[in-house]
């Protein structure tokens, strides 16, 4: 991991406005933690070894997305996500976490058989349907991000734009990363956005069969025309994504569906430069995430235009996503589904 640990710790952000909002999601415990005043600033990963501290029936202090340092904390007291699943600490471990292995280790969906160590790739039964993938070699679960290119229909193109250079060297990028081509369309919010969110599902599937997926850490990011498809169904995936930027758009597109939990919402990031054509659907994106109780983070990207690969948009992505688990919590065992709640 050393690629992204240098790139995150490296990382400072200029002109960014922070918008942490006191949700539903906050109200439940486990996911306020010990927040303080500090709304701003960097904090570290959102577990390491579990919530071994914990001393009740749920994840310590909840590994809650503000950090959580330890995954459940030490200063946990047994009022995390866990609920009736329990925890890994006096509580007991819970039975989410699939079939019996270490209670203190994220949960992965056991996958096997995918390409590793390269970027590649990969086809879904005909010339429409296919991704690429880079994944590091391993069989530790990983994190997931998931990127929707823009209105250049080239998820190849559209990797520049996203991630800049970090696409160029996956020898350690200590993720697995997902650029998947809009099946029979130019961009994402095109065509039939039904199909192409079930198209999601399959990818996201296929994915999780063939490689080992820490179902707590998945993360999505779209880059204009893909941030315009997921104003409009990104809420679907809530359970699923932990966190999703939305890179140079985002608007506030059709129904709102809701999380599986409260806590469940979805942590979101927009990322866009003050004089972007799509600056204001960033801003009604911006006012849904406040109005449905979402915690969020809204960066001027210091840039000028529809510019989208920038350190604001890359680094900054990357070391934001691991500031957040799923449902602020953690996920541990063996194998688990996707869906799995902590």
């Amino acid at each position: 991991m050393a690629i992204f640990e240098t790139a995150a710790s490296s990382y400072n952000r200029p002109m960014v406005r922070f918008a942490w909002v006191l949700g539903c999601a906050w109200a439940v415990a486990g996911c306020a933690g010990d927040r303080d005043s500090g709304l701003g600033e960097e904090q570290g990963p959102p577990y390491d070894d579990g919530a071994d501290d914990g001393d009740g029936d749920g994840t310590g202090d909840g590994g809650g997305d503000d950090g959580g340092d330890d995954g459940g904390g030490d200063d946990g007291d047994g009022g995390g996500t866990g609920g009736d699943d329990g925890g890994s600490g006096d509580g007991g471990s819970g039975d989410t976490g699939g079939d019996g292995g270490d209670p203190g280790e994220p949960a992965g969906t056991c996958g096997e058989g995918g390409p590793k160590g390269q970027i590649i790739e990969v086809s879904l039964g005909s010339p429409e349907r296919w991704y690429i993938i880079g994944a590091p070699n391993t069989d530790e679960p990983l994190p997931l991000v998931m990127a929707f290119h823009g209105d250049e229909g080239n998820p190849y193109n559209s990797t520049r734009y996203i991630w800049g250079s970090y696409w160029e060297d996956l020898a350690d990028p200590g993720f697995i990363a997902v650029m998947t081509k809009c099946p029979g369309c130019e961009s994402w919010y095109q065509g039939d956005t039904d199909a192409n969110a079930a198209y999601v599902w399959e990818v996201l599937t296929d994915v999780a069969s063939s490689h080992n997926v820490d179902i707590n850490r998945v993360y999505a990011v779209g880059y204009s025309g893909g941030s315009e498809f997921l104003s409009l169904h990104g809420w679907e995936f809530q359970g699923v994504f932990a966190a999703i930027q939305w890179t140079c758009g985002g608007n506030a597109y059709g129904p709102y569906t809701e999380p599986p939990r409260p806590d469940c919402k979805v942590r979101g990031r927009i990322v866009i430069s003050a004089d972007d054509f799509l600056w204001d659907g960033a801003q009604n994106l911006r006012q849904r995430l406040e109005d449905e109780g979402h915690e969020y983070e809204f960066v001027e990207a210091q840039c000028s235009g529809h510019c989208c690969d920038t350190p604001d948009h890359n680094e900054g992505a990357w070391a934001w996503f691991q500031n957040h688990t799923k449902c602020c919590g953690v996920v541990t065992g063996d194998c688990a589904e996707l869906e799995d709640l902590p």
